[in-house]
């Protein structure tokens, strides 16, 4: 059985389609029913799952203390610090993650003429760059 199991999660790791690896695995094993594969593939997949926690976690650790070396490091300035506490604080989750959206007055389109006014570019000025723009890309 574990033998089965290790053979599945290798054709999972290649990324197979799921005809492929019933395939190999009656070519390998001989025959075996649908439900009996799925089952295989089923444990594969929860032990790759797993590892790949475990690999998760065992980053997180590492950066972790990282961050905390920085903290405890009386040569380290206030700034960085700061960036490592924040770093600590979002990998444990204690900052909750944020959303950026980009738009427009009332949640609309934003419009180019906001953008043009906010660069403190002309109108001249935006009609010469992108004359130049479209020459440059002819050519």
């Amino acid at each position: 059985m574990e033998e089965k199991i290790e053979f599945v999660m290798e054709l999972e790791a290649s990324a197979l389609l799921p005809g492929q690896i019933k395939r190999m695995f009656r070519e390998k094993f001989g025959d075996a029913s649908k439900s009996q594969i799925a089952d295989y593939v089923g444990r594969a997949r929860a032990r790759l799952q797993e590892s790949h926690k475990e690999k998760a976690e065992e980053l997180s650790k590492k950066a972790v203390a990282r961050y905390e070396a920085i903290l405890r490091d009386p040569s380290t300035d206030a700034n960085a610090r700061i960036r490592a506490q924040e770093r600590i604080d979002k990998i444990w989750g204690v900052e909750a993650p944020s959303r950026s959206e980009l738009s427009g007055v009332n949640g609309g389109a934003i419009q180019i003429e906001q953008l043009i006014a906010a660069s403190e570019l002309t109108p001249d000025d935006v009609k010469r760059a992108l004359a130049q723009t479209v020459v440059k890309d002819d050519e």
